[in-house]
Parts: structure tokens; C-alpha cells; sequence
């Protein structure tokens, strides 16, 4: 079976996220190929631990489907991708207090022939990631705070937009440019505090309180367009093109009690 990456305007923008399977077979669907490559280095002495691991990967036999893509339908293209990247974790325990910080740089890349004939990044790419965490224990109480930062997602632009002579609304994406811009940064603070505490010999418990991006962010998770009717001076239908962005959550309460024996 093979995993077939999905082309498809259903929203009047460009998506990659659909997850179809597809018997192999020798035309049309061939048999997925990888090689990777990956080396690593682990340093753990006096309460520090660094672990770096960089890797490639090359795929070869990967598949799409485009519907209504480039006045094409359900055609299948065969493609390839190039995955190459590092992982960094280093890890401090003060008594106490431990503190970690993650960081990942890494470039994804596909290439399908009849779509466009250069790489361009995945949906999923995600250059540069960073997390920081921290956390506090004192007695019964655990204290947490933990920073995200990361490159924004990459979209496809819309290269023309137009009413047809029938007045049906048509929205064309820039397909030399697939995934050619990128949303803006991500960027999230979290903090949350837990409480230990026994039930009886072998019964425990644990409640927690958290709040998810203490900073209220409104990041901007994926970007589509629509056509949005609007009435003209003469009582007419008019198209206007929209840009419509998801949202993350905003500032968000959590609890947690939980119960182990």
C-alpha cells in the first residue's frame, strides 16, 4: 500500500493535508523507496546532557492525486522528496529545578513533474523550531513554564481571481509558486502548577491547573481563500475574494485531577 498526497482546491485553496492509500501497482503507483541517513552525538556528565543528531532522508515513488488542480482531474503524478535536518536537546538539573531547551532545523521538500518541476517546501515544513521548558518541584508542588517558537507554515498565494461569464467566481493559484510564502511566526507560553498528594497507602492523587499561551497570541495556523458574495449599487451579485486564516486557541484554562493505586 502506498500513502497518496491529495492535490485539491475543495476550499478554494491549496491543501496537502488529505491522507488517501493506493494499492502499488507497475503503472501509475509505484513502490515507495527511502534511504536515511543519521549520526549522533549524546554528552551526559555532572547533571548536563546534550544530544545532537543530524539526518537526511531521500524518497523516491511518491504519488499524488490532483482534483480540480490545474484543470486537472484525478490524475495521478509521481514525485520525490528530500528531508534533511538537526535535532539539538541539551538538559540542566539544578537540585530542584530542571530546565531543557530543544531546537530543530529542518528544510522538507517535494517535487512532482506535472505540478511543478522544482522542489517546494511540504505543508509540514517547519524550518526552525524551539522550545524552552522549565521545571520547579517544591515538596508536593511542581511549577512549570515552557516558551514554543517556530517558523510559520507555508502557503500558496492566489495568482488571479475572476467572475467567469456564466458568473461563476474562479480563483487560481499561483502554481509556480507552490508553498511560496510563509504564514507569520508561532509563537506560545505556557505555565502550569500540579499538587502531589495520597489518598492512602496505595491510592494517589494529582491535581493540576494550567493556562495554554499565557500571552493571548493569535497565531495564524493555515491560510485558504473564498469568494464572498456581495450586493453591488445595482442590487447585483458581486464576488470579492476573502482571505481566511485559522486561528489557534487564545489564552486557555486546563484542570487535571487524577487519581492512580
Amino acid at each position: 500500500m502506498s500513502q497518496i498526497i491529495e492535490f485539491q482546491t475543495s476550499r478554494l485553496g491549496f491543501d496537502l493535508e488529505n491522507q488517501i492509500w493506493a494499492q502499488v501497482n507497475d503503472d501509475n503507483i509505484p513502490l515507495q523507496k527511502s534511504l536515511q541517513v543519521s549520526a549522533g552525538i549524546l554528552f551526559n556528565k555532572n547533571n548536563w546532557k546534550i544530544d545532537i543528531e543530524p539526518y537526511y532522508k531521500k524518497v523516491s515513488g511518491m504519488t499524488s492525486q490532483t482534483s480540480g488542480y490545474n484543470d486537472q482531474t484525478n490524475d495521478f503524478s509521481n514525485g520525490k522528496g528530500k528531508i534533511h535536518g538537526i535535532d539539538i536537546l541539551i538538559n540542566k538539573k539544578f537540585n530542584n529545578y530542571r530546565t531543557w531547551v530543544n531546537y530543530s532545523y529542518t528544510k522538507n521538500k517535494f517535487k512532482f513533474l506535472d505540478l511543478e518541476n522544482k522542489f517546494f517546501p511540504a505543508n509540514h515544513d517547519i524550518t526552525n523550531y524551539l522550545s524552552w521548558s522549565h521545571a520547579y518541584k517544591l515538596n508536593s508542588y511542581e511549577f512549570s513554564l515552557g516558551w514554543i517558537f517556530r517558523t510559520g507554515n507555508p502557503y500558496t498565494a492566489v495568482k488571479r481571481f475572476y467572475t467567469d461569464d456564466e458568473g461563476i467566481p474562479r480563483i487560481i493559484i499561483d502554481s509556480d509558486n507552490i508553498n511560496g510564502l510563509r504564514l507569520p511566526n508561532y509563537s506560545r507560553l505556557d505555565a502550569s502548577m500540579t499538587y502531589s498528594f495520597n489518598f492512602s497507602k496505595n491510592w494517589k492523587g494529582k491535581l493540576g491547573f494550567s493556562l495554554l499561551n499565557l500571552f493571548n497570541n493569535k497565531n495564524i495556523l493555515s491560510r485558504t481563500y473564498n469568494a464572498i458574495p456581495i450586493r453591488n449599487s445595482d442590487n447585483e451579485i458581486e464576488y470579492k475574494l476573502k482571505e481566511v486564516n485559522k486561528i489557534s486557541l487564545g489564552i486557555t484554562p486546563n484542570f487535571v485531577f487524577r487519581v492512580n493505586f
